[in-house]
């Protein structure tokens, strides 16, 4: 039986019994197969775990996420001779970066953000819109481990499930934005900057450890 959520996209073309083999190079990306990925590949979520764990970690995560909420948010509009001015503050964009959602501010959604791109490589915001054509009105950060990105390869994402409480829920990519940080090994995920660091964290965390069992 197929995957429920196939149905929400088009389904790959059977090749007729008289298709010319094209070399892999040259195939169309419309029929490479549907990757359905998590959005942790390359950050398993125990990664977050350092955050409480590890005072380098926290530190320096921290310190990045407050340096980046140092600088407000300003939408400017382009103008016909190519330079920009900032829009006016009742401006629905500015309203939105102003006030996110009903729980966050500007510095919140930055913070959040820096900090799961620091620990995870990735992060997604979800955009909350009256209708599929809308503007969005409010935008809430999501962690990459509780989301699965449907794509294939060299195509942009054509949708994301969303997995909270239970329950699956799928996105279209206009409800979503995935931010990532670049990853030479791979086109389909983010690369943590924890990865390289781990037995260096790991080896603070256990010395620590012995530390206080033995002294």
């Amino acid at each position: 039986m197929s995957p429920w959520w196939q149905r929400f996209f088009t389904q790959r073309p059977k090749p007729s019994s008289k298709a010319i083999s094209v070399p892999p190079t040259r195939r169309n990306p419309l029929f490479e197969p549907l990757i359905e990925r998590p959005g942790t590949d390359w950050a398993p979520p125990n990664y977050a775990e350092y955050y409480a764990k590890s005072v380098p970690v926290y530190a320096a995560v921290k310190l990045r996420a407050d340096a980046l909420t140092r600088a407000p948010l300003v939408v400017h509009r382009r103008l016909r001779d190519g330079d920009t001015e900032p829009v006016e503050t009742q401006h629905p964009y500015q309203r939105l970066l102003d006030k996110v959602n009903g729980d966050m501010t500007a510095d919140d959604l930055l913070s959040a953000t820096s900090t799961l791109l620091d620990l995870y490589g990735a992060c997604f915001w979800l955009l909350v819109k009256q209708g599929e054509t809308s503007q969005p009105t409010e935008i809430w950060p999501v962690r990459p481990d509780v989301v699965r990105v449907l794509k294939r390869k060299r195509q942009p994402a054509l949708g994301f499930i969303l997995r909270e409480d239970g329950r699956e829920t799928p996105l279209l990519p206009s409800e979503m934005v995935w931010l990532r940080q670049y990853n030479p090994f791979d086109e389909n995920a983010g690369f943590s900057p924890i990865a390289p660091a781990k037995l260096s964290i790991d080896m603070g965390i256990d010395a620590l450890r012995h530390n206080r069992n033995v002294f």
